[in-house]
């Protein structure tokens, strides 16, 4: 096998590809920015989306400092288990459209290993909200004001994933994966920037 065939079958092309090839690309720098011109409300909902170790928490994070009346859901606690991106997605769904009809909505994070438990959550309709996670674009479809979705390598996002959790996640990688091609090839994200994240996307 030639070496052009061998690295064709070792990246094949991702389901999201199609639906982000004409997406506009916004530099990481720039990304709250681009976000900010569409906080044009005293309530608004963006989205942040993007596969597993892209750095959507840490970009997240980084926009609630510099809004700090923000809530944010994090998809993380609502996938019940590793099997449960899809299921955890029509969750955050509903409470982001609890949301947008002026409703407050709770939760209960997800205890994972090697984490400490919390009580229930409340998302309140009279605050800005952030939703981050794969998947995210779809859980805010006609209803956020902005969607991003970062994009990084592989294995750079391989990489950041299991610092971020640790041996918990090993065994679970390419599976999750598996999930992420799925739900992305029947849902295709529509973000209205794609944001192409450094190997250290840390800012200070």
């Amino acid at each position: 096998m030639d070496d052009a065939r061998a690295g064709s079958l070792s990246a094949p092309v991702r389901p999201e590809a199609a639906a982000l090839a004409c997406v506009p690309h916004v530099e990481y720098d720039d990304a709250l920015a681009h976000v900010e011109a569409r906080m044009t409300r005293p309530r608004w909902l963006v989205t942040i989306d993007g596969r597993s170790g892209s750095g959507k928490t840490q970009l997240a994070g980084t926009l609630h400092d510099r809004h700090a009346d923000t809530q944010i859901v994090h998809l993380d606690d609502l996938y019940r288990d590793w099997d449960g991106l899809s299921a955890g997605l029509v969750r955050a769904r509903h409470i982001a459209e609890q949301w947008s009809r002026h409703n407050a909505s709770t939760y209960l994070p997800t205890h994972w290993p090697g984490t400490a438990a919390r009580g229930r959550v409340t998302v309140t309709p009279d605050r800005p909200l952030i939703v981050e996670g794969v998947g995210a674009t779809w859980v805010g479809r006609s209803l956020a004001h902005a969607a991003l979705w970062l994009e990084a390598e592989r294995e750079t996002r391989r990489r950041r994933a299991l610092e971020r959790d640790g041996e918990t996640f090993v065994p679970y990688w390419l599976a999750w994966e598996l999930q992420e091609d799925a739900w992305f090839a029947a849902h295709p994200p529509r973000p209205d920037a794609l944001v192409p994240v450094p190997d250290d996307p840390i800012r200070g």
